[in-house]
């Protein structure tokens, strides 16, 4: 998006000094590849909701280099739909390869964690914790000092865990990002 943007400055006559600026002054939507700090550490959250995106974000991860701890959230609610079959379709093989642990929360956290264990990851690397805030803060305490925890939210699951960090001064709310 970034390079079809300043792609487009370009040829609408935008100088390279002008765009490094507009790029300059961009930051990442909620959950869109957020990085928050929190004490040392850093939250690194990408949305998940269908296998295409999922599919994008892993492989984003996985050729960054996979991340040590994940927290993959899934819900249910109406917003994004009941059925969460869709999570066979999603390759997480990649991921599954380079973690050592994975902590699965939200209202369909057994099923995530069920579709590790079948994805290969030892059931010993699964920690199930419904809970979105407490997965949060389990994930930040296996995660190392100056390490980065990242989390793949689907859509209500990353409104809850906006709803977590607002409280807690990590982040501004949503609707409040602009200046």
């Amino acid at each position: 998006n970034a390079v079809g943007a300043a792609a487009l400055a370009r040829a609408l006559g935008a100088t390279l000094d002008e765009i490094a600026a507009g790029l300059g002054r961009f930051s990442a939507a909620f959950g869109r590849f957020e990085r928050i700090p929190v004490g040392g550490k850093r939250i690194l959250v990408l949305l998940i909701k269908n296998p295409a995106g999922a599919n994008e974000a892993i492989r984003t991860l996985v050729d960054g280099g996979a991340p040590r701890i994940a927290v993959v959230a899934l819900n249910d609610a109406i917003a994004h739909g009941r059925d969460v079959s869709w999570i066979w379709d999603v390759d997480f093989e990649p991921l599954l390869a380079g973690v050592d642990r994975i902590v699965a929360t939200g209202d369909r956290a057994a099923e995530l964690a069920l579709r590790f264990k079948y994805g290969g990851l030892a059931e010993d690397a699964i920690e199930v914790e419904p809970n979105i805030e407490r997965a949060l803060d389990r994930g930040l305490e296996l995660t190392e000092a100056r390490g980065e925890l990242v989390v793949l939210p689907t859509y209500t699951a990353m409104l809850a865990l906006q709803r977590i960090v607002v409280a807690r001064g990590l982040a501004r709310p949503y609707w409040d990002r602009a200046a």
